[in-house]
C-alpha cells in the first residue's frame, strides 16, 4: 500500500547520488534497504523508522532536492505512522487488532499527504533530465503506474462479483442508498417496511428496534436505512467508539429494549416505550428472530398497527404508540 510513494522518494535519493551533489545517500540507501526488509518481514516499526530517516535526510542535502514544505509533509506523514506503532487509542479490540482503529483512522489522511509529497519527489526526479535518462525514468514511471492500476482492475470485478455469489441481487448502478435493503436477499422482505417508516414516521421521532449484538450484521437498519433515531442500534460499534465508560449504559439500554418487546402487559409495554422516548416500534426480521412469533400480539395490544407487510417468513409490522394518531396515518 505504501510502497509506491516511498519508491518515488527513493528514486529522488538515487538521483541525488547520480548528480554527486549529495553524499547523504550513503546513510539513506541502507535505510531504504531496511524499508524493504522490514516490509517483507512484517515489522512495521522498523519500516516506518527507516522511511522517516530517508525523508529526514532529504531535508538537508547540500542542494535542496525538494522544497522544505514537501520534506516536512513527507517527514510528518512517516512520523505519524511511526508513532502509531507505540501510541494508540485502546478499544474493544485486543491482541493483533489492538491498534486497528487508530491505524485505520489515521492512515487515510496520511495516505493523501504522503502521496502529495511523493508526487513532488517524482516531479523533481524527472525535472531537467534529457535523452536516455528521461526515457528510463519515464518508462519506470509507466511501470509503477501500471502496477498501481492493478488494484482497481481486479478490485472492481471482485466487488461486483458479490451479486454473483448471491450477496446482492444484480441491479443497475444507483445512488439510492435505501435500495440496498431491497437488493440484498437477507433484508429484501423488510424493504417495504423501511419505506413505510420513512413515509409515516415524522423526522426526529424515535422508533424502537432490536439492538444488534454482533460486530458486523444487519442491526441499526431503522437508523441507517430509514433515517429515524432508535434507542439502540449497533451495540458493538457504539461500545467500541464510546469506550468502557459507556459499557454499562449501553448494556442497560439493551435490557430496556428487550424488556419492552417482552413486556407482560400492554400497560407495561406503553410505560417502557415512554421511558425510551419512543412513539413507534418495528417488528421485523431481527425482532422475529429474537422475540418470537408471539411478540406482534403483545405489541398490537399496547399500540396500533401503522403498517402491515406480508413476507415469506411471516408478517412484519410497524406499530404506532402515539396517544392520538393523526388522520393521515392509516393501518
Amino acid at each position: 500500500m505504501w510502497g509506491l510513494p516511498l519508491l518515488l522518494v527513493a528514486l529522488l535519493v538515487f538521483r541525488g547520488h547520480l548528480e554527486r551533489r549529495w553524499r547523504g545517500w550513503k546513510a539513506a540507501l541502507p535505510a531504504l534497504v531496511c524499508c524493504v526488509m522490514a516490509a517483507a518481514l512484517g515489522n512495521s516499526l522498523v519500516f516506518w523508522l527507516a522511511a522517516f530517516v530517508v525523508v529526514a535526510g532529504l531535508a538537508h542535502p547540500p542542494r535542496r532536492l525538494i522544497s522544505r514544505r514537501a520534506a516536512v509533509l513527507l517527514a510528518s506523514s512517516c512520523a505519524v505512522l511511526l508513532g502509531l506503532e507505540v501510541v494508540y487509542w485502546p478499544d474493544r479490540f485486543t491482541g493483533d487488532l489492538v491498534r486497528y482503529n487508530s491505524y485505520f483512522k489515521f492512515s487515510y489522511p496520511v495516505w493523501a499527504t504522503l502521496w502529495i509529497g511523493a508526487v513532488a519527489c517524482g516531479a523533481r526526479t524527472v525535472a531537467g533530465l534529457r535523452g536516455a535518462a528521461r526515457g528510463c525514468y519515464g518508462g519506470l514511471a509507466g511501470i509503477v503506474l501500471a502496477g498501481a492500476l492493478v488494484y482497481p482492475v481486479f478490485a472492481i470485478p471482485a466487488r461486483i462479483a458479490g451479486a454473483r455469489r448471491g450477496d446482492i441481487r444484480p441491479h443497475a448502478p444507483t445512488l439510492d442508498a435505501y435500495a440496498f435493503a431491497a437488493n440484498r436477499p437477507a433484508s429484501a422482505e423488510e424493504a417495504e417496511l423501511l419505506a413505510a417508516i420513512r413515509r409515516l414516521v415524522p423526522p426526529g421521532e424515535v422508533v424502537i428496534e432490536a439492538g444488534s449484538l454482533k460486530a458486523y450484521d444487519y442491526g441499526g437498519r431503522v437508523a441507517s436505512l430509514a433515517g429515524r433515531p432508535v434507542p439502540l442500534g449497533w451495540i458493538h460499534h457504539e461500545q467500541q467508539w464510546r469506550g468502557p465508560a459507556m459499557f454499562r449504559e449501553l448494556d442497560a439500554r439493551r435490557a430496556e429494549v428487550d424488556a419492552f418487546y417482552q413486556a407482560p402487559s400492554p400497560e407495561e409495554m406503553r410505560r417502557r416505550a415512554e421511558a425510551l422516548g419512543a412513539r413507534w416500534a418495528i417488528y421485523g426480521i431481527l425482532e422475529r428472530e429474537r422475540y418470537g412469533p408471539a411478540a406482534p400480539a403483545r405489541l398490537q395490544a399496547a399500540g396500533r398497527v401503522a403498517r402491515r407487510v406480508a413476507a415469506p417468513g411471516g408478517e412484519l409490522f410497524l406499530f404506532d404508540f402515539r396517544p392520538d394518531p393523526p388522520p393521515n396515518v392509516k393501518p
